[in-house]
Protein backbone atom coordinates (compact mmCIF):
# COMPACT_ATOMS: atom_id res chain seq x y z
CA UNK A 1 0.00 0.00 0.00
CA UNK A 2 1.41 3.06 -1.13
CA UNK A 3 0.49 6.71 -0.51
CA UNK A 4 0.81 7.98 3.21
CA UNK A 5 -2.52 6.86 4.80
CA UNK A 6 -2.95 9.54 7.21
CA UNK A 7 -3.05 12.14 4.37
CA UNK A 8 -5.44 10.05 2.82
CA UNK A 9 -8.01 10.13 5.67
CA UNK A 10 -7.42 13.97 6.00
CA UNK A 11 -8.43 14.79 2.43
CA UNK A 12 -11.61 12.76 3.49
CA UNK A 13 -12.53 14.39 6.97
CA UNK A 14 -11.71 17.96 6.12
CA UNK A 15 -15.04 19.75 5.44
CA UNK A 16 -16.30 17.31 8.57
CA UNK A 17 -18.15 18.69 11.85
CA UNK A 18 -19.36 15.73 12.86
CA UNK A 19 -17.94 11.69 12.88
CA UNK A 20 -20.29 8.68 13.62
CA UNK A 21 -19.43 5.10 14.45
CA UNK A 22 -21.17 2.85 12.21
CA UNK A 23 -21.85 -0.78 12.77
CA UNK A 24 -22.89 -2.68 9.74
CA UNK A 25 -24.39 -5.65 9.14
CA UNK A 26 -27.64 -7.47 10.73
CA UNK A 27 -27.66 -5.09 13.57
CA UNK A 28 -31.34 -4.66 13.81
CA UNK A 29 -30.23 -6.50 17.73
CA UNK A 30 -26.91 -6.82 19.02
CA UNK A 31 -25.55 -8.75 21.71
CA UNK A 32 -25.13 -5.93 24.63
CA UNK A 33 -21.55 -7.31 25.26
CA UNK A 34 -20.75 -6.43 21.83
CA UNK A 35 -21.84 -3.03 22.17
CA UNK A 36 -20.58 -2.15 25.36
CA UNK A 37 -17.01 -3.37 24.90
CA UNK A 38 -16.43 -2.42 21.17
CA UNK A 39 -17.48 1.34 22.26
CA UNK A 40 -15.76 1.48 25.90
CA UNK A 41 -12.73 0.25 23.32
CA UNK A 42 -13.11 3.09 21.15
CA UNK A 43 -13.69 5.64 24.11
CA UNK A 44 -10.70 5.01 25.68
CA UNK A 45 -8.77 4.94 22.48
CA UNK A 46 -9.90 8.09 21.40
CA UNK A 47 -9.05 9.78 24.91
CA UNK A 48 -5.45 8.04 24.88
CA UNK A 49 -4.68 9.10 21.19
CA UNK A 50 -5.97 12.65 22.20
CA UNK A 51 -3.38 12.84 25.19
CA UNK A 52 -0.75 12.08 22.95
CA UNK A 53 -1.19 15.18 20.38
CA UNK A 54 -3.08 17.86 22.47
CA UNK A 55 -2.24 17.10 26.77
CA UNK A 56 -3.33 20.74 26.76
CA UNK A 57 -6.50 20.30 25.00
CA UNK A 58 -8.97 17.67 27.35
CA UNK A 59 -11.74 15.60 24.74
CA UNK A 60 -14.84 15.28 27.29
CA UNK A 61 -16.89 12.52 26.00
CA UNK A 62 -20.46 11.83 26.72
CA UNK A 63 -22.41 8.54 26.30
CA UNK A 64 -26.08 8.40 26.08
CA UNK A 65 -28.25 5.31 25.11
CA UNK A 66 -28.47 5.36 21.36
CA UNK A 67 -31.97 5.21 20.23
CA UNK A 68 -33.96 1.67 19.96
CA UNK A 69 -32.69 0.05 16.36
CA UNK A 70 -29.78 2.87 16.30
CA UNK A 71 -26.25 1.33 15.81
CA UNK A 72 -24.68 4.72 14.78
CA UNK A 73 -23.14 6.52 17.41
CA UNK A 74 -22.13 9.66 16.94
CA UNK A 75 -18.79 11.65 17.32
CA UNK A 76 -18.93 15.73 17.02
CA UNK A 77 -17.76 18.95 18.29
CA UNK A 78 -20.31 21.19 20.34
CA UNK A 79 -19.59 23.50 22.93
CA UNK A 80 -23.16 23.77 23.94
CA UNK A 81 -25.29 21.28 24.14
CA UNK A 82 -25.34 17.00 24.24
CA UNK A 83 -27.74 15.67 21.75
CA UNK A 84 -26.10 12.83 20.28
CA UNK A 85 -24.53 9.39 21.75
CA UNK A 86 -21.39 10.32 21.92
CA UNK A 87 -19.68 14.05 21.67
CA UNK A 88 -16.25 15.14 21.91
CA UNK A 89 -15.52 18.46 22.99
CA UNK A 90 -12.39 20.09 21.46
CA UNK A 91 -11.66 22.57 18.87
CA UNK A 92 -12.22 21.28 15.13
CA UNK A 93 -8.12 20.80 13.89
CA UNK A 94 -8.03 18.38 17.07
CA UNK A 95 -10.99 16.61 16.32
CA UNK A 96 -9.42 16.13 12.73
CA UNK A 97 -5.88 14.87 14.42
CA UNK A 98 -7.56 12.49 16.47
CA UNK A 99 -9.41 10.83 13.87
CA UNK A 100 -6.89 11.11 11.85
CA UNK A 101 -4.38 9.60 14.02
CA UNK A 102 -6.83 6.98 15.22
CA UNK A 103 -7.60 5.46 11.80
CA UNK A 104 -3.88 5.34 10.46
CA UNK A 105 -3.29 3.50 13.92
CA UNK A 106 -6.24 0.96 12.85
CA UNK A 107 -4.47 1.05 9.41
CA UNK A 108 -1.18 -0.15 11.40
CA UNK A 109 -2.37 -2.65 13.17
CA UNK A 110 -4.62 -4.48 10.33
CA UNK A 111 -1.50 -4.11 7.93
CA UNK A 112 0.53 -5.57 10.55
CA UNK A 113 -1.61 -7.88 12.37
CA UNK A 114 0.45 -8.22 15.54
CA UNK A 115 3.87 -9.47 14.15
CA UNK A 116 6.60 -7.02 14.45
CA UNK A 117 7.77 -5.69 11.48
CA UNK A 118 10.27 -6.50 8.96
CA UNK A 119 11.62 -3.14 8.81
CA UNK A 120 10.54 0.54 9.86
CA UNK A 121 12.35 3.29 8.04
CA UNK A 122 11.74 7.21 9.74
CA UNK A 123 11.94 10.05 6.78
CA UNK A 124 11.70 12.97 7.81
CA UNK A 125 7.83 13.11 9.52
CA UNK A 126 7.01 10.20 7.25
CA UNK A 127 7.64 6.42 8.62
CA UNK A 128 7.84 3.54 6.18
CA UNK A 129 6.86 0.15 7.37
CA UNK A 130 7.71 -3.02 5.73
CA UNK A 131 6.12 -6.38 7.07
CA UNK A 132 7.60 -9.70 7.07
CA UNK A 133 5.72 -10.33 3.92
CA UNK A 134 7.39 -7.63 1.67
CA UNK A 135 4.28 -4.82 1.98
CA UNK A 136 4.78 -1.74 2.32
CA UNK A 137 2.65 1.30 4.11
CA UNK A 138 3.60 4.69 4.78
CA UNK A 139 2.29 6.79 7.73
CA UNK A 140 3.01 9.77 9.52
CA UNK A 141 5.57 9.71 11.92
CA UNK A 142 3.21 11.19 15.12
CA UNK A 143 0.85 8.10 14.59
CA UNK A 144 3.29 5.21 14.46
CA UNK A 145 5.33 6.35 17.31
CA UNK A 146 1.61 6.23 19.39
CA UNK A 147 0.90 2.68 18.26
CA UNK A 148 4.76 1.76 19.03
CA UNK A 149 4.78 3.31 22.45
CA UNK A 150 1.33 3.75 23.78
CA UNK A 151 0.04 0.17 25.20
CA UNK A 152 -3.41 1.09 26.20
CA UNK A 153 -4.67 2.26 22.55
CA UNK A 154 -3.52 -1.00 21.10
CA UNK A 155 -5.52 -2.93 24.07
CA UNK A 156 -8.35 -0.47 23.78
CA UNK A 157 -8.55 -1.26 19.93
CA UNK A 158 -7.86 -5.08 20.35
CA UNK A 159 -10.70 -4.80 22.79
CA UNK A 160 -13.14 -3.35 20.22
CA UNK A 161 -12.14 -5.61 17.72
CA UNK A 162 -12.21 -8.75 19.49
CA UNK A 163 -15.80 -7.32 20.69
CA UNK A 164 -17.40 -7.24 17.20
CA UNK A 165 -15.47 -10.38 16.00
CA UNK A 166 -17.01 -12.95 18.48
CA UNK A 167 -20.34 -10.92 17.30
CA UNK A 168 -21.57 -12.60 14.09
CA UNK A 169 -24.08 -9.92 13.26
CA UNK A 170 -21.57 -7.66 12.66
CA UNK A 171 -19.76 -7.72 9.70
CA UNK A 172 -18.24 -4.19 9.58
CA UNK A 173 -16.87 -0.98 11.84
CA UNK A 174 -16.79 2.31 10.30
CA UNK A 175 -15.92 5.60 10.91
CA UNK A 176 -18.15 8.02 8.38
CA UNK A 177 -18.70 11.50 8.42
CA UNK A 178 -22.48 13.10 8.85
CA UNK A 179 -23.80 12.13 6.08
CA UNK A 180 -22.73 8.70 6.14
CA UNK A 181 -19.25 9.00 3.54
CA UNK A 182 -17.07 6.57 4.63
CA UNK A 183 -13.32 7.81 6.15
CA UNK A 184 -12.14 4.41 7.76
CA UNK A 185 -13.62 1.05 7.27
CA UNK A 186 -12.73 -2.48 8.91
CA UNK A 187 -14.83 -5.18 7.37
CA UNK A 188 -15.29 -8.54 8.94
CA UNK A 189 -12.46 -10.21 7.56
CA UNK A 190 -10.18 -7.52 9.02
CA UNK A 191 -11.59 -7.64 12.62
CA UNK A 192 -9.18 -10.29 13.68
CA UNK A 193 -5.97 -8.39 12.37
CA UNK A 194 -6.83 -5.88 14.53
CA UNK A 195 -7.89 -7.43 17.40
CA UNK A 196 -4.19 -9.57 17.36
CA UNK A 197 -2.18 -8.73 20.11
CA UNK A 198 1.48 -8.55 20.05
CA UNK A 199 3.50 -11.36 19.42
CA UNK A 200 6.55 -12.21 19.60
CA UNK A 201 8.35 -15.43 18.77
CA UNK A 202 11.53 -16.72 18.94
CA UNK A 203 11.96 -20.29 17.68
CA UNK A 204 9.47 -22.83 20.01
CA UNK A 205 8.62 -20.30 21.95
CA UNK A 206 6.66 -17.42 21.61
CA UNK A 207 4.74 -14.54 23.99
CA UNK A 208 1.63 -12.41 23.36
CA UNK A 209 0.49 -9.10 25.58
CA UNK A 210 -3.22 -8.71 25.63
CA UNK A 211 -5.95 -6.67 27.37
CA UNK A 212 -8.23 -9.06 28.99
CA UNK A 213 -10.85 -9.59 32.15
CA UNK A 214 -10.29 -12.04 34.47
CA UNK A 215 -11.96 -13.00 37.58
CA UNK A 216 -10.28 -13.68 40.97
CA UNK A 217 -10.57 -17.21 42.22
CA UNK A 218 -7.80 -17.33 44.87
CA UNK A 219 -6.24 -14.12 46.40
CA UNK A 220 -2.19 -14.33 47.14
CA UNK A 221 -1.09 -10.98 48.93
CA UNK A 222 2.33 -12.37 49.57
CA UNK A 223 4.80 -12.10 46.66
CA UNK A 224 5.85 -15.51 46.05
CA UNK A 225 2.18 -16.65 45.72
CA UNK A 226 0.52 -16.47 42.66
CA UNK A 227 -3.45 -15.55 42.13
CA UNK A 228 -5.55 -17.53 40.51
CA UNK A 229 -8.17 -16.04 38.13
CA UNK A 230 -10.97 -17.43 35.51
CA UNK A 231 -10.29 -15.77 31.90
CA UNK A 232 -12.63 -17.24 29.16
CA UNK A 233 -13.84 -20.49 31.51
CA UNK A 234 -10.49 -21.65 32.03
CA UNK A 235 -8.60 -21.47 35.65
CA UNK A 236 -5.20 -19.75 35.45
CA UNK A 237 -2.50 -18.62 38.02
CA UNK A 238 -0.82 -15.67 37.36
CA UNK A 239 1.69 -13.76 39.10
CA UNK A 240 1.07 -10.12 39.67
CA UNK A 241 3.84 -7.38 38.67
CA UNK A 242 2.26 -4.66 38.42
CA UNK A 243 3.95 -2.14 41.06
CA UNK A 244 1.15 0.38 41.63
CA UNK A 245 -1.45 -2.34 42.07
CA UNK A 246 1.05 -4.25 44.83
CA UNK A 247 0.93 -0.83 46.47
CA UNK A 248 -3.13 -0.09 46.25
CA UNK A 249 -2.98 -4.03 48.06
CA UNK A 250 -0.36 -2.53 51.08
CA UNK A 251 -2.38 0.83 51.18
CA UNK A 252 -5.36 -1.73 52.20
CA UNK A 253 -7.59 -2.00 49.31
CA UNK A 254 -9.98 -4.91 49.71
CA UNK A 255 -10.53 -7.89 47.21
CA UNK A 256 -12.47 -11.01 46.82
CA UNK A 257 -13.26 -13.96 45.02
CA UNK A 258 -15.55 -13.07 42.46
CA UNK A 259 -13.95 -9.44 41.61
CA UNK A 260 -13.00 -9.02 38.39
CA UNK A 261 -10.00 -6.92 37.10
CA UNK A 262 -9.34 -5.47 33.58
CA UNK A 263 -5.35 -6.30 33.00
CA UNK A 264 -2.66 -6.57 30.46
CA UNK A 265 -2.07 -10.06 30.13
CA UNK A 266 1.39 -11.50 29.57
CA UNK A 267 1.14 -15.20 28.20
CA UNK A 268 4.44 -17.50 27.27
CA UNK A 269 3.48 -20.39 25.01
CA UNK A 270 5.96 -23.23 24.15
CA UNK A 271 5.71 -24.88 20.48
CA UNK A 272 4.54 -28.79 21.26
CA UNK A 273 5.23 -30.77 18.22
CA UNK A 274 2.62 -33.80 20.01
CA UNK A 275 -0.33 -31.11 19.17
CA UNK A 276 1.30 -29.03 16.40
CA UNK A 277 0.47 -25.43 18.04
CA UNK A 278 1.80 -23.16 20.69
CA UNK A 279 0.18 -24.28 24.06
CA UNK A 280 0.38 -21.90 27.31
CA UNK A 281 2.86 -22.40 29.57
CA UNK A 282 2.97 -19.41 31.92
CA UNK A 283 0.70 -16.08 32.81
CA UNK A 284 1.70 -12.83 34.58
CA UNK A 285 -0.64 -9.72 34.93
CA UNK A 286 2.08 -6.75 33.95
CA UNK A 287 -1.14 -4.17 34.81
CA UNK A 288 -4.01 -3.80 36.23
CA UNK A 289 -6.13 -1.38 34.55
CA UNK A 290 -9.43 -1.32 36.60
CA UNK A 291 -10.71 -3.43 39.50
CA UNK A 292 -14.68 -3.86 39.26
CA UNK A 293 -15.60 -5.22 42.82
CA UNK A 294 -18.39 -8.65 42.08
CA UNK A 295 -21.15 -6.15 44.18
CA UNK A 296 -20.70 -3.82 41.11
CA UNK A 297 -20.44 -5.82 38.14
CA UNK A 298 -24.21 -5.90 37.48
CA UNK A 299 -23.90 -2.33 36.74
CA UNK A 300 -23.55 -0.79 33.15
CA UNK A 301 -21.72 2.26 33.99
CA UNK A 302 -21.08 3.93 30.74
Amino acid sequence: MRGNIARAIMAKITDHTEFNLRYTGDVTEIEANTFVRSLEGIIVAVEEVNKEIAKERKIEIRVRAPQRGSFLIHLTVDTQTILETLKLYATLDNLYRVVTTLGTIIAIKKTLAGKKPKKVEHIGDETRITTQTGNVINVDARSYKIFAGNARVNDALEETYSAVEADPSVAGLEIVGEKNEEIVKSTREEFEAIATSSIEEHGRLKTEIMPATINALVIAFEGKYKWQFYHKGHKIAAKISDANFLKRIDAGEQFAKGDSFRVRLKIDKEFEDEVNTFVDKSYEVIEVIKHIPRAQQGKLNL
